[in-house]
């Protein structure tokens, strides 16, 4: 990797170009930066890592019928994906104060945020990570870490890598900041797995922080949906490059030669 640093799955880019992922694979590829591509994506998983010449991995709700995981499992392994990323922090869906229209005739509007309602798998568990796990060659990491002994499990459960998330802030209201419990995650398995961060990155001095704090590498969200809606793939490459030089720009200036010199005694906390 040119750098530590990752695309997060985002679902629906079409919402904001009409080429949807199809231009984010391709202005990643131009920095060969790697791709998490959303389970709910608006182009065809199987044809976006063909589209672009950079590193993809796909990210796995769980669905509810176990024949329907082993079935996404290996279409994400024939479309050359190269890891799987299994959601575990979204059991039902959210409840919206804004964004949500019930279908027409639909009793109870707000049937999606109860279990027995949600298009997601309410029944997620560590034998389900184990059992996707055992399904693949490819590396798997879990995805909604936010308590170093969830991450401890993960890797028990055969996780090569565990991504600090609190799914950009937008399911549960009010959840910890992920900048406040990458650290401690990091002391209890980042010499067992690989550790990734996401949430509130918007810049490559937030990459280095990420790097202070233990984290092997950081992830971007609504980042590259703005860039994508301005610029389409010219706007990803550009928004990459520019966080790729605020990263050298930041480790230069703090001293570091490079990223392995990116330490804690860097980071210190506001009161």
């Amino acid at each position: 990797m040119p750098a530590p640093l990752l695309l997060a799955p985002c679902a629906f880019a079409a919402f904001a170009h009409p080429d949807g992922e199809w231009a984010v694979a391709r202005g990643a590829a131009r920095t060969g930066t790697p791709y998490v591509v959303s389970s709910a994506s608006s182009k065809e998983q199987a044809t976006i890592p063909a589209s672009a010449a950079t590193p993809c991995w796909f990210q796995l709700y769980v669905p509810r019928a176990a024949p329907d995981v082993e079935r996404i499992v290996r279409a994400a392994e024939d479309g050359g994906f190269e890891a799987l990323v299994v959601t575990v922090d979204a059991p039902v869906a959210s409840l919206r104060r804004t964004g949500y229209v019930p279908d027409a005739g639909e009793r109870d509007p707000f049937e999606h945020g109860r279990p027995s309602g949600s298009p997601l798998n309410p029944a997620v568990t560590w034998t389900t990570v184990a059992e996707v796990v055992a399904l693949t060659a490819l590396p798997v990491l879990v995805k909604g870490v936010l308590h170093p002994d969830d991450a401890l499990r993960a890797v028990e459960c055969g996780a090569r890598g565990v991504i600090v998330s609190n799914h950009g802030g937008r399911q549960l209201d009010g959840v910890v900041p992920t900048a406040l419990v990458v650290e401690e995650i990091a002391g209890a398995v980042a010499d067992r797995a690989l550790v990734l961060v996401d949430g509130g990155i918007r810049s490559g001095r937030d990459v280095l922080r990420a790097l202070c704090l233990g984290a092997h590498g950081a992830l971007i969200g609504r980042p590259y949906l703005w860039a994508l809606a301005v610029g389409a793939e010219d706007g990803v490459d550009l928004l990459l490059r520019r966080l790729h030089l605020e990263l050298e720009n930041a480790l230069a200036l703090t001293g570091c030669r490079s990223i392995a010199d990116a330490g804690r005694a860097l980071v210190r906390w506001h009161p």
